[in-house]
Formats: structure tokens, sequence, C-alpha cells
């Protein structure tokens, strides 16, 4: 097994907790220990239980939108003695997902796993080619399907954003090609469409919808109304993705100015207030590349990028450009960091920042090396399960 090198050790690891249970076919749980680390790794069948709720979405026809939903109302299954357990109902003190710790680069890893305090929320490929999504107690480990694509060819459904009672993800329901923004209400499992368009980078935000729209960045109330362009990129004539994040009520993007191989731009990043206005740039010592790894843990940016000097590779820098750093100078591979840990990982092996090195934590095979954390917990797609794509928490 190849080790990887890096030129830059970021901060001491921790051990992961306890893993989630997972829910296979007939709610049996394979498990294994990785023999270099004895971790626990246990595998989340994308079939559905026979004791699970699915009556609700489990239909090839979905429910019309409801044309009034702008104030869901819903009965909480929480058990109010249960100090624990945040109300998923109440967003009135959590605009956004703000109940559990969650990967900083969650969403630019695909974002096909949130949760808050009592429910975890992942995407699950099913063996006829088509998504759920799940909603699974963290405690008990009981899950209900919330949500079922229409049946199609190469189904595409992330960009969870869990938003009190409410889950805006993205899916590609049409068969254009373009990309819907669904607001799921999970107190009925009633639903509406947002947007259906040319769609990346969905990012909900204090009361807004963020999202990359025909080479503009674009924002929207949590209804859909009051759509803005915030920024427009016009150094192209193919449509270019605008990517970016959002950290300490700052917009970070980059805008799409060279195009490269593979239909990518390199482009400068910059930064702006959540209204568009005060855009500044970030730093011209380097390019960022819009078709990659781009996010913030809120005091530093990490992204794939070009120098003159390093060609490509990934950097690191502060939020006001300063202490611009080569991470890696290696081909593009995954990365994540929450609570100040490091996790990098490829299409076969996942590291652990440990302070003096990388260490190896697991080897499989990891579908486009993507890697979602929530609180100790990652998640990522087994591309070698034989009958159905998998998830995977490690401990």
């Amino acid at each position: 097994m190849k080790q990887l090198e890096y030129k830059r050790l970021i901060i001491a690891c921790i051990a992961f907790s306890l893993l989630l249970s997972a829910c296979g076919k007939d709610n049996e749980t394979q498990s294994t220990k990785n023999s270099s680390t004895g971790s626990e790794i246990s595998f989340i069948s994308d079939e559905a239980s026979d004791t699970e709720d699915d009556s609700k979405s489990t239909g090839d026809e979905k429910p019309e939108p409801s044309d009034d939903k702008s104030d869901p109302s819903g009965e909480s299954s929480e058990d109010p003695s249960d100090d624990s357990a945040a109300d998923p109902s109440d967003s009135s003190d959590h605009p956004v997902t703000a109940q559990v710790s969650l990967g900083a680069a969650n969403l630019a890893n695909g974002g096909f796993a949130t949760g808050d305090k009592k429910y975890i929320y992942y995407v699950s490929h099913t063996a006829d080619g088509r998504c759920s999504i799940y909603q699974e107690d963290r405690v008990s480990g009981s899950r209900q399907q919330v949500y079922l694509s229409v049946p199609k060819d190469t189904v595409i459904l992330d960009s969870l954003n869990l938003v009190g009672d409410t889950l805006f993800f993205r899916e590609n329901q049409s068969e254009s090609g373009t990309f819907m923004i669904v607001k799921l209400y999970l107190s009925d499992l009633d639903y509406e469409i947002i947007d259906d368009a040319d769609i990346t980078g969905l990012t909900v935000y204090d009361d807004h919808i963020y999202y990359s729209k025909n080479s503009c960045l674009v924002r929207c109330d949590l209804d859909g109304k009051n759509k803005e362009v915030l920024f427009e990129s016009d150094h192209s004539a193919m449509e270019a993705r605008i990517t970016f994040c959002i950290a300490n009520d700052k917009i970070y993007f980059i805008d799409p100015e060279t195009f490269a191989t593979g239909g990518m731009f390199f482009g400068t990043i910059f930064s702006m207030d959540p209204d568009g206005k005060d855009q500044n740039e970030v730093t011209s010592d380097v390019q960022a590349c819009n078709e990659e790894i781009f996010f913030s843990d809120g005091e530093t940016l990490f992204f794939y990028g070009n120098t003159e000097k390093d060609g490509n590779a990934y950097f690191s820098c502060g939020l006001d450009g300063s202490n611009l750093t080569l991470e890696q100078k290696a081909s593009p591979c995954s990365r994540n960091v929450i609570d100040g840990k490091v996790y990098l990982a490829n299409d076969f092996e996942l590291y652990e920042d440990t302070g003096s090195g990388f260490e190896l934590i697991y080897t499989g095979n990891i579908d486009m090396g993507r890697i979602v954390i929530i609180d100790d917990d990652i998640y990522f797609t087994d591309t070698d399960a034989t009958a159905y794509k998998a998830g995977v928490a490690i401990k």
C-alpha cells in the first residue's frame, strides 16, 4: 500500500467515537475490524428493511407539492423529556443545522449525509438504480425512507442541507440533465421545487439558499422567492461553475477566468458579504480550480489550485489570503476538517492527521474519495459492494 507524504502537519488527532449501527435488507449488521487500527466498520445497506416504514414514499408517483408551505407545522416525534435531542421543528434558534458538528467540507464532498442530535439523513442507492433518503435514529438505529427519486438513468441526489424540520437537496429529476432544488418537509414528507437549472453548490445559510446557476452565484429565500444574482462570470462563452463556500458571514468564491483541460476553470479567489456587496480579492498569488475541493473551516481556506512556482497542488491560506501554503503535491483527492481535525482520502485509502504525520485508518473502495463527517462518524460510498452501494461509518 502506498504511503502519502505531506509537507504540512496540521492538528492533533482524536479517537473516533462509537460508530453508527447500520441497517441491512434484513436488519443484519456486517462488521469487520481494520487490522492496523482496530477500527470497527459497519456497512449501511441501501435496500430497505422489511420492518421499515416506507409507506409514504415507495410509489413511482410523487405527491403534488402543496401551494402554501411558507410556515409548515407538524408535531415533533421527539421525546420532550430527552434533553439530548434537539427539536427538529424548532428552527428559530437554529436557522441552519447547528445541533451537531458537521465536516467543514461536507457539501464540497457531495453532501450525501447530514444530521442533528436525533437523526442522521443519508442518501442510499437502491438496487433498481433509484436514490432514497433515509432518516435514521442515532440512538436506536431504526430508520425510515423519507424520499425516493423518480426512475431514470444515472440518478444523482446530493447536497443535503438540514434546516429545522426541512431538508433541502439537489436532484437531477428532469430528463434534460438539469438539477432541481427540492425542499422536503419532514413533518409530512411533502415537498416542493425551488428551482430547476444547471445548479451546483447548493448551500443554505442564514435563512437563504445559495447556489451556482448558469455561471452566476444566486441567492433566494427559503421558499424560492426573491432570487437575486450576487455574482456573474463573463470570462467565457461556456457556462462556468461558480464554486464557493460560506464562513464567518462571508462568501468566498472563485471567479472562473481561465479554461483548463477537462472543462475546469482556474481563477482568482474573492470574498463578499452574503448580499453580494463589498467584493474583495483574497489572493492573486494562486489560481483556484472551480471543479475541485474548495472550503473553509472558519479560519483557513482549503482548495486545489495552481501557481507558477509549484504548478497544480493542494493549497491553503488564511481567509485574508495570507500564509499561502502548499499542502500536498499530488493528484486530486478528498479532504475534510471537523473541530480542527484533518482527514484525507483517495479512492482506496483514508488518512487521519495525528499531528506527527498522516496515519492510515482505512483501506477499501471509496467512491471518488469523497468523505462526509457527522460528529465523530465518517461516511462514504463503498464502490465494492456486491448488490448495492453502501455507506460506511468508521469509529
